[in-house]
């Protein structure tokens, strides 16, 4: 049997951007138990800490698990970023 620690399942990446016509992108994301997330878009890449807004904050849950968003305001070129602890 093999163990898994809890930094082998935290990462910060958005795993899937699936855009919808007429309705914007669908981001997912691996979210680890007892941490919040905040998921972050700039129009632009920025230079530095630059002009990220925030979309959406996360709670902390008891489990591992996939967050999921439609963010239906998605332009046809964006970038996103997830951050923790929430900011």
């Amino acid at each position: 049997s093999s163990d898994v620690c809890s930094s082998d399942l935290s990462y910060l990446r958005v795993d899937f951007l699936n855009p919808a016509p007429g309705t914007g992108a669908r981001l997912s994301f691996g979210a680890v138990a007892n941490r919040t997330y905040t998921l972050q878009a700039a129009e632009r890449l920025p230079s530095g800490t630059g002009p990220w807004s925030n979309l959406v904050h996360f709670l902390a849950l008891p489990t591992n698990r996939m967050e999921t968003l439609l963010d239906s305001a998605s332009s046809t070129q964006r970038f996103y970023r997830v951050v923790t602890p929430r900011q």
